[in-house]
């Protein structure tokens, strides 16, 4: 749909806990972790929690390509200029709707 296989922008979530700023990805569930055959991400507080670069079987899964910083509230303007910049073609197609059916 969007004609390529990166996605941008992903979100993470940074999470102040015991002291200090951690990562933490909340975007999969059990199911979608048995789905693409991935670990289901422990998060102990201590450590970044992000989406595995390897799956069960040691194939390449994904690859976080570019950090966007840190944002002290949703970047609407800076998502939506991100999207428009990626994937122009489904911009154009959905741009002045409220909301997107797929």
């Amino acid at each position: 749909m969007i004609g390529t296989n990166e996605l941008a922008p992903h979100g993470l979530v940074d999470v102040f806990y015991n002291g200090k700023w951690v990562k933490c990805s909340p975007a999969f569930n059990k199911e979608l972790c048995a789905i693409y055959n991935v670990d289901v991400l422990d998060f102990n507080g201590t450590e970044d929690a992000v989406l595995q670069e390897y799956n069960k079987d040691d194939h390449k899964f994904m690859t976080y390509i570019e950090d966007y910083g840190h944002f002290e509230d949703l970047p609407l303007e800076f998502i939506k200029d991100t999207f428009k910049s990626n994937y122009p073609s489904l911009y154009e197609r959905f741009e002045g709707q409220d909301h997107i059916t797929v």
